[in-house]
């Protein structure tokens, strides 16, 4: 699949992680809920051998990675759903995908899951209070322009943008549940439709690329990017009454006090 060099972009290398704020939605008990998604995008080097950030990166001896991390809090009646998934992606290669960790939590349990990317086949770890989930080590057989739900929403946007742009692309099923199992790819097209006006909040318009997956499932995602580089996510719909809508975005080190 034709993707640019954004992942590595100097934008980058500035210290700077990029977090946006998205008014969300997302169907629970058959009813919609409304939430606030937080979406971090920022550049790590990763330790080969432990896979996770390393304290002193070396050139030659570290990985380069986009983490995309997401969280947010959805609530119900009764309690609410705290939700929280990282993606680690190969600056090098957009769908490559070397690892992602899942949590879901709320007053019933605590479900989790570890995807092993770097692993021969790849593997999914997963662990759920549910009866008949329980825990379990899945391989996963990647295929092919293959890539995770999750991941989608800072991998398209390496996307060479053109007007009637169409690939063939597996997608795994969502990870961001409460509930855990065997995972599923499913087999569908990328297609982008062309630009169009889009008004964000505030009101302000700019223009966005609309890409469209349809997924022999019969589900469809549907994203908008921003027409100018860095091509920021404006907003998304899924399944499961799924939506989000881009509030704001800004580039700073969080983490400094």
């Amino acid at each position: 699949m034709p993707m640019t060099r954004f992942f590595q972009s100097a934008l980058w290398n500035d210290g700077l992680a990029e977090v946006s704020l998205y008014d969300a939605t997302r169907t629970q008990y058959g009813v919609e809920r409304s939430f606030a998604m937080t979406l971090i995008t920022v550049k790590e080097d990763f330790d080969p051998d432990q896979m996770v950030k390393s304290d002193s990166p070396r050139e030659g001896r570290t990985l380069g990675v986009i983490k995309n991390h997401l969280f947010f809090t959805m609530p119900t009646e009764n309690y609410p759903y705290n939700f929280a998934a990282s993606s680690f992606i190969s600056r090098s290669s957009p769908l490559h995908l070397w690892k992602m960790s899942v949590t879901a939590s709320e007053w019933c349990g605590i479900t989790t899951r570890l995807l092993r990317g770097w692993k021969v086949p790849a593997e999914l770890e997963y662990r759920s209070y549910f009866d008949g989930e329980s825990e379990g080590l899945e391989p996963l057989d990647w295929p092919a322009n293959g890539v995770t739900e999750e991941q989608l929403l800072v991998s398209l946007r390496a996307l060479d943008f053109s007007e009637g742009l169409r690939r063939s692309i597996h997608v795994l099923e969502r990870q961001i549940d409460s509930h855990a199992g065997p995972p599923t790819w499913r087999r569908g097209e990328l297609h982008v439709t062309g630009r169009e006006s889009l008004q964000l909040h505030g009101g302000s318009e700019v223009e966005a690329w609309r890409v469209r997956i349809e997924l022999r499932d019969g589900s469809r995602l549907s994203y908008a990017f921003g027409v100018d580089s860095p091509h920021l996510l404006l907003e998304h719909e899924g399944p499961g009454g799924v939506r989000l809508a881009l509030r704001e975005s800004r580039r700073w080190a969080y983490w400094d006090r």
